[in-house]
């Protein structure tokens, strides 16, 4: 393959490659500006494991913060495929929400075609001897239970805020027939409620310099627990990298916006944890192409040992340099 007539395309992973925290890396800036500037007109997608904000809010935040414009249709969080999942879901049934943002989960849910659905915060509120420990304001509250709705479907799109409010509430609803009432339910003998999450990965790279725990930690806590109370283990799906849906979403992606009618010969995964972004590619196989920087979750010397990258730079600058150089 002659490198001066290779047609790439680039996915870009978000924390840790382009941002921490919400906040820009400094070099993403300067990446930016110069794949911009080429006239390569090189298709780009921003795929993240981060969950919990709706496409919109994230294709606007990278714009503010790199300084170019991102469209929404761009942006691939872990929880974009659950708008596969919907159509397969009874139009009568009620999805459980977990996130950290009411408000968010709400947005999603409009978005993806979810007809019926509560988030886990408002479910909080009208059982409140759920949680016993706190305090809750409910204003929906009726005797005869008719304001509880009966759960079909939970969907994690992020971590919560209260692990513990949360972890109870999902342990009592997964070890139920959806129907919970006020002060009771029903144990069943198998797990008849699905399970979907959003994100696989344990950790991520924020400001803090040492990892914070994230979706699949969470996971971690509530499957042990339930395995502790059902003498069973969750059963669940779960999206995001390395799981190969997201590839073929970002395939998908790149393929629409690529402005020449040549399919791509390589799709550049520049990301920074080996056992999500890395293995990912690896494991899609061509035409992703690893790429491995060391501005996130990734500290050590050279490549990584069990998921090594076909490509590893400093950060993404040096990454998006040697990319032009081969297109």
């Amino acid at each position: 393959l002659e490198f001066n007539s290779m047609k790439a395309g680039i996915v870009f992973d978000i924390d840790g490659v382009l941002l921490k925290s919400h906040h820009k890396i400094d070099c993403a800036v300067d990446a930016m500006k110069l794949l911009l500037q080429s006239p390569m007109n090189i298709p780009t997608a921003f795929v993240t494991n981060g969950g919990g904000t709706p496409e919109l809010l994230k294709a606007i935040n990278l714009s503010e913060q790199l300084g170019i414009n991102v469209s929404p249709n761009q942006v691939i969080t872990s929880h974009t495929p659950f708008k596969d999942v919907v159509p397969s879901l009874d139009p009568d049934t009620t999805v459980l929400l977990v996130n950290n943002n009411a408000t968010h989960s709400e947005t999603i849910a409009n978005n993806y075609g979810i007809k019926n659905f509560i988030t886990i915060q408002d479910y909080a509120q009208r059982i409140p001897l759920l949680c016993p420990w706190k305090e809750y304001n409910c204003n929906n509250y009726t005797l005869d239970g008719s304001h509880i709705p009966i759960i079909g479907c939970v969907m994690i799109l992020h971590e919560p805020l209260d692990w513990g409010e949360s972890i109870q509430i999902l342990v009592d609803v997964l070890s139920s027939n959806g129907r919970l009432h006020i002060d009771h339910y029903e144990e069943t003998d198998d797990q008849l409620i699905p399970l979907f999450i959003a994100n696989p990965d344990f950790h991520y790279s924020a400001k803090y310099e040492n990892s914070r725990l994230t979706c699949n930690a969470f996971y971690t806590a509530l499957d042990s627990i339930y395995h502790r109370k059902t003498g069973r283990n969750l059963s669940c799906t779960i999206f995001g990298k390395p799981n190969k849906e997201v590839y073929e979403y970002a395939i998908d992606l790149l393929n629409s916006l690529n402005q020449n009618s040549q399919p791509l010969d390589r799709i550049y995964c520049i990301g920074d944890n080996p056992k999500s972004d890395i293995q990912g590619a690896n494991n899609a196989g061509s035409p992703f192409y690893s790429v491995l920087v060391k501005t996130g979750c990734f500290k050590g010397n050279g490549n990584d040992s069990t998921h090594p990258a076909k490509l590893v730079f400093d950060d993404v600058l040096e990454a998006v340099t040697y990319i032009l150089q081969q297109t």
